[in-house]
């Protein structure tokens, strides 16, 4: 009973971080980007952009980091599906859940920037706006770093994840290969400038990952719940 209310959380955990990502992008769209990236905060005119968006920015970066921090709830029900027996699976969600733990601190350091850093720069003096814009160099390097370790700690994990999924002989095995495409297309565009558009690609992918395996884990758990009230019965 206990494995079946594990799965139906993890599952809609899976779900509102898919929700939440969905919306994410859309906003991020909408307000002329090309999908995830990271913000300059040396840049003054980025700086200036994002004061002007006023709500709009820190909704964007709220978002953007609520969204992996529901995913955390997530993890552990890619363990029951990819089969917790299986070694590649029980390394695979640790190392994901390391990758998403840099990228939950690389996201809340955005935040922290996006609510500081515009507005110190228009409050400050001539001369020290270079201060200002060098603390966002220093802050966008930073989230660089982290979405990087985040992205190859992460991915691989995902990867192995899949590898499990892989193993199965139901509908779930598909969900392996779409680990597979995700994993590729976010890495591709983050590594290589000129395939960028795959990464938004990627992360359509993700989406993909979890929508199906929230959808999956609820199933498994209603089930489970089901086959534990009629054995007590």
């Amino acid at each position: 009973m206990r494995g079946a209310s594990v799965l139906t959380i993890a599952g809609v955990f899976s779900l509102l971080s898919a929700a939440v990502l969905i919306a994410t992008i859309a906003l991020g769209i909408t307000m002329g980007g090309g999908g995830p990236m990271t913000i300059d905060f040396g840049d003054p005119a980025t700086l200036a952009l994002i004061g002007a968006g006023g709500q709009i920015g820190h909704l964007l970066t709220t978002m953007a980091l609520v969204a992996p921090a529901l995913a955390l709830g997530a993890g552990i029900g890619w363990l029951d599906l990819g089969g917790r027996e299986r070694g590649e699976v029980r390394a695979g969600v640790l190392l994901w859940y390391i990758g998403t733990l840099f990228i939950v601190t690389q996201d809340a350091l955005e935040l922290a920037a996006v609510e500081t850093l515009p507005a110190a720069y228009q409050a400050a003096t001539a001369e020290a706006r270079s201060a200002v814009l060098a603390l966002g160099a220093f802050a966008t390097s930073a989230i660089r770093i982290l979405t990087l370790l985040g992205s190859v700690v992460g991915d691989l994990g995902m990867l192995l994840i899949a590898a499990g999924l892989l193993a199965r002989n139901d509908r779930l095995r598909i969900f392996g290969w779409v680990g597979i495409g995700a994993v590729l297309g976010r890495t591709a565009g983050l590594l290589i400038p000129a395939l960028a558009p795959l990464r938004l690609l990627g992360f359509a992918l993700l989406l993909v990952w979890l929508v199906g395996l929230g959808i999956a884990m609820l199933r498994q758990g209603s089930e489970g719940a089901k086959s534990a009230t009629s054995s007590v019965r």
